[in-house]
């Protein structure tokens, strides 16, 4: 019964694939999740705060916890694995900053605590590869990785989304 079933979804995968077309082999896009509502609908498109923080949370202990594989994307390195140390540098740091006093004109050292939760992803990056299928007109999405971003600020100075790492289904 089992080898029926496997010859099955084996052929059916294969017939859906003879009807594809490639649109292309990558694709990347953002989606917000976490906006404040505003007065208009705008708001809509995003997961509710229950459902989004509850599988936010939901993916972090799978991080922390070495269930769920995390990796970093560059330029030159596609998905490279991240460590324990990585991930926990990634979600909790701390930063020095050496600096003068300008009450008292001495040297001071400011300590900066970095420390990202759940609640501070702002937006999902979506990998894909997608697909056109010729037969019956539908669109062929696969997700290579999803991307969890949160909103970058430098001296209360907002300069964009940063993607603090990626997951792959």
């Amino acid at each position: 019964m089992k080898a029926n079933l496997s010859i099955f979804l084996l052929s059916f995968v294969f017939t859906l694939y003879a009807y594809a077309q490639e649109i292309t082999p990558s694709i990347e896009y953002s989606v917000p999740i976490n906006q404040e509502a505003k007065a208009d609908d705008s708001h809509k498109g995003n997961i509710e705060d229950t459902y989004r923080l509850n599988w936010l949370n939901s993916v972090f202990e799978d991080i922390t916890s070495g269930e769920l594989k995390v990796f970093n994307s560059t330029e030159t390195d596609k998905y490279s694995l991240l460590n324990k140390d990585q991930i926990s540098e990634i979600l909790h740091s701390i930063d020095t900053v050496h600096t003068i006093n300008p009450n008292t004109n001495e040297p001071d050292i400011i300590v900066n605590e970095n420390k990202v939760s759940p609640e501070d992803i702002s937006e999902l990056k979506f990998r894909e590869k997608w697909s056109w299928n010729k037969e019956d007109g539908s669109l062929i999405k696969e997700i290579e990785a999803i991307g969890f971003m949160v909103k970058y600020y430098v001296d209360d100075n907002y300069l964009g989304d940063l993607t603090l790492f990626w997951i792959k289904p």
